[in-house]
């Protein structure tokens, strides 16, 4: 009996080593050296995501000698001689101008939009946008009278002032006196509108432009104004 046992042990002993070997020799076949709970693939391959077509590589440094090609590319710039202003801004030589009338008197720049000047006052200009500045301005009120037959687009009027050396005088905007065009004038109705400019102390002949459609001309006003 106790012979029996002995041999039962051994047996059950061999087996075991055996079971152990044979679990080794598939793990070596298969050739996972990674730790155990280690998962996705081996540091030795890798594969270009972006790349549907691409194979994996077996070369460690394969993405590190790859040249970054974004990094690498310029950054696009203007194209050389191109004017960075917009051209879309509408400035000021780009108005043709009706024979001037006097400052006192109605102008039909050829379309029945008659417009007139009801006032040229001295002020204490104030600026308070970027780029203005407070001192002795004019404002400048007016009346636009729709005798065109159609509604008229008060949205796109311009209002210039110059000195007689021709220089156009900078607007104020933001001066509290301003209330600018905007909206739509029907046929037969008038609007009235302030426009405040930058002017010199001393009096002096000056010519006032007010256009309100870029293929028409502009209604044009030429007088003195007292100091």
């Amino acid at each position: 009996m106790q012979r029996r046992t002995l041999q039962w042990v051994a047996g059950s002993a061999a087996a075991v080593v055996l079971l152990g070997g044979a679990a080794f020799g598939i793990a070596a076949n298969r050739g996972d050296d990674r730790a155990p709970g280690a998962f996705g693939p081996s540091p030795s391959t890798s594969v270009v995501a972006s790349d549907p077509g691409a194979t994996a590589s077996t070369d460690p440094t394969a993405d590190a000698a790859a040249p970054d090609d974004a990094a690498a590319a310029p950054t696009a710039g203007p194209a050389e001689g191109s004017d960075p202003a917009d051209d879309t801004v509408v400035r000021v030589e780009d108005f043709a101008e009706a024979p001037p009338v006097p400052l006192d008197q109605p102008a039909d720049p050829g379309d029945k939009a008659v417009v007139s000047l009801t006032g040229i006052t001295r002020i204490d200009g104030v600026g308070r946008a970027i780029g203005e500045r407070s001192g002795p301005a004019l404002a400048v009120a007016m009346t636009i009278r729709n005798d065109t037959g159609a509604p008229l687009d008060l949205n796109f009027v311009v209002v210039n002032v110059y000195s007689s050396s021709g220089v156009p005088s900078v607007e104020l905007a933001s001066d509290p006196h301003v209330q600018g065009y905007a909206g739509v004038l029907a046929p037969g109705e008038s609007a009235d509108a302030t426009y405040v400019f930058r002017a010199p102390t001393e009096g002096g002949p000056v010519k006032v432009t007010v256009s309100h459609d870029a293929a028409v001309p502009a209604a044009s006003f030429e007088g003195e104004i007292a100091p």
